[in-house]
């Protein structure tokens, strides 16, 4: 038996043998403990017969925190850390809240998705509910749970057979050869980005910034039509153009293709330098720098 008392501060309870006063802070921890009691006693019985253990269980409950986000431009080297805070800012404007947190981004998730572990499941549902209402770098990002089928990632598995049929046939033989990357692919354009020529920690100085200056003209300005080289120095950077990678525009299409094809491949100060189109009309909207 349980009675409440002034201000439904207090409740009393008879123990069999007297009455028992105990506050309100007590009585909900009594509570939880019970419930994590029974939480646990499921839990133990779950594993019991499903013979799961702690990291199987441990992977499950990371599975369940887990969305694929798609339609990430990675080919503009967006990395995790810019990922983050992208996601981070969307979510505590539609959570109205700062209190979200990201456990984990992978990025090698296939070549325009990432997947990400929030730290709470409920993250997962409010980040479900921005699919295909966020738009980065000029792409629709479709979000969805781990596993979970939907009709753009049907169309892209179908899109992959189809691409790896083609090859089979292409070369006459049984062999798959195809990269991940090139199913993304950007339309030719009078904008090529080159990066990874330059340590993205560090600070793009003075004297660093007047030495990679002269190599890109002394490259680039053999190709006819070269419009401008634009270097995005500190203090410039944004989503898509991170200090030290390098713009290139031309005149026309065929000079920036005849750029794209010199420097693929190429080694800058020991590192594989990345180039790529960028569309145009994203350029000059969200990346170009005067």
């Amino acid at each position: 038996m349980e009675m409440a008392m002034s201000g439904d501060q207090t409740q009393r309870f008879w123990d069999g043998f007297q009455w028992i006063v105990r506050t309100n802070d007590q009585v909900k921890a009594a509570h939880q403990g019970v419930s994590d009691i029974n939480q646990s006693a499921v839990e133990a019985a779950a594993s019991a017969v499903t013979g799961e253990d702690a990291a199987t269980k441990e992977k499950r409950i990371a599975a369940s925190k887990t969305v694929i986000i798609e339609g990430v431009a990675l080919d503009l080297g967006i990395t995790a850390r810019e990922l983050q805070k992208y996601i981070l800012d969307e979510l505590r404007k539609a959570n109205g809240s700062t209190d979200v947190e990201i456990a984990d981004i992978d990025m090698n998730n296939g070549p325009t998705s990432v997947a990400v572990e929030l730290a709470d499941r409920t993250m997962v549902e409010t980040l479900k509910r921005l699919d295909g209402k966020l738009t980065m770098l000029g792409e629709t990002l479709h979000i969805r749970r781990l596993n979970e089928e939907t009709v753009h990632t049907n169309i892209q598995s179908a899109a992959i057979a189809l691409a790896a049929m083609q090859e089979m046939i292409g070369k006459g033989e049984g062999q798959l050869n195809m990269k991940m990357g090139s199913l993304k692919t950007v339309a030719p354009s009078c904008v090529v980005k080159v990066s990874n020529v330059f340590e993205r920690e560090e600070e793009l100085t003075a004297e660093l910034y007047e030495e990679l200056k002269e190599d890109m003209e002394e490259e680039f300005g053999k190709i006819p039509h070269l419009k401008r080289i634009k270097i995005v120095r500190n203090g410039e950077e944004r989503l898509g153009a991170e200090v030290g990678c390098v713009f290139v525009e031309f005149r026309d299409k065929r000079s920036a293709e005849c750029a794209l094809k010199k420097m693929k491949g190429r080694i800058y100060d020991g590192r594989e330098i990345q180039v790529t189109y960028i569309d145009e009309k994203l350029y000059y909207k969200e990346l170009c720098i005067e």
